[in-house]
């Protein structure tokens, strides 16, 4: 579907010489993932402008680990186990569910009157959930799931990003990782 030696406009390359339109469901997973990035950065800039120095440290992160996802994805590598804000994959679920824990403030609904981080925390973690959505779409089909690992990742991302949320509700900028 080349033209001219060029690849056509609407086409993208997929891994390798492989050539598919730029609606495919990885390649939206991958704009995804870099808006992803981009808005952690934005994130990581208001928290260092409110001298929230350990949330912008955990956000840091998070910003690698989106980085990692990404170039797995890219790549084709299985995600290695991983751990974020000194918790597992498994204390991350944990925590998320039981917060009050780990994050010393129970569960939250978003609000206007939040102070500025905290609404920027909290649209981080809608669009880390939007990016695992897109994983979903184009790795699950009726019959299987091909990348389990980078979905999970994308869950616990959103998962780490709601319990920083929360600590910075709490005004305490600590998680307490007790798992």
């Amino acid at each position: 579907m080349e033209m001219n030696g060029d690849k056509a406009e609407h086409m993208t390359h997929l891994r390798g010489a492989a050539l598919v339109p730029k609606t495919h469901p990885r390649i939206r997973l991958r704009g995804r993932l870099d808006s992803l990035e981009a808005l952690v950065l934005l994130t990581i800039q208001q928290a260092r402008q409110a001298g929230r120095f350990e949330t912008e440290a955990a956000l840091e992160e998070l910003y690698l680990f989106t980085q990692k996802i990404l170039a797995c994805e890219v790549k084709g590598q299985a995600l290695p186990a991983f751990s974020l804000l000194g918790l597992d994959s498994a204390g991350l679920r944990r925590a998320s569910h039981h917060p009050q824990a780990h994050a010393g403030s129970s569960h939250a609904l978003p609000h206007s009157g939040m102070p500025s981080l905290a609404l920027w925390l909290n649209y981080l973690r809608t669009q880390a959930r939007e990016a695992e959505l897109c994983a979903c779409e184009a790795f699950t089909t009726d019959e299987s799931i091909q990348r389990p690992d980078l979905i999970e990742a994308l869950n616990r991302l959103s998962s780490a990003v709601y319990l920083l949320l929360l600590a910075e509700l709490d005004g305490s900028e600590k998680l307490r990782n007790q798992s």
